[in-house]
């Protein structure tokens, strides 16, 4: 039998959303989509189904693992890296009215 603390250890670990969704082998924790990945080889579905899944599962596996910028961190670069951005914490109203392009 383990002990309290045996089991204290068992029962969590911290993960990055990184980990939740791609997996840590380290840890011993496969990921939610290699996880959602594998049940969807088992079942019968259509190619063109499969294909827009595997399409989302892409966008939201390099999310996770910030190859892909999220929307509000593609913002947070384009304001701090726009030269009349003052780095004070200040986004000034000529700023924020530039039309930014899609990312």
């Amino acid at each position: 039998l383990k002990t309290d603390k045996e089991m204290e250890v068992d029962e969590y670990d911290y993960f990055t959303i990184n980990e939740i969704f791609n997996g840590n082998k380290t840890k011993g924790f496969p990921g939610l989509l290699p996880l959602m990945n594998k049940y969807l080889d088992s079942v019968e579905i259509d190619a063109s189904v499969r294909s827009v899944l595997t399409k989302y599962t892409d966008l939201i596996r390099d999310r996770a693992s910030g190859k892909l910028f999220t929307t509000a961190k593609w913002m947070r670069e384009f304001v701090t890296n726009h030269p009349s951005y003052n780095h004070d914490s200040v986004v000034t109203q000529d700023l924020s009215l530039i039309h930014i392009p899609s990312p």
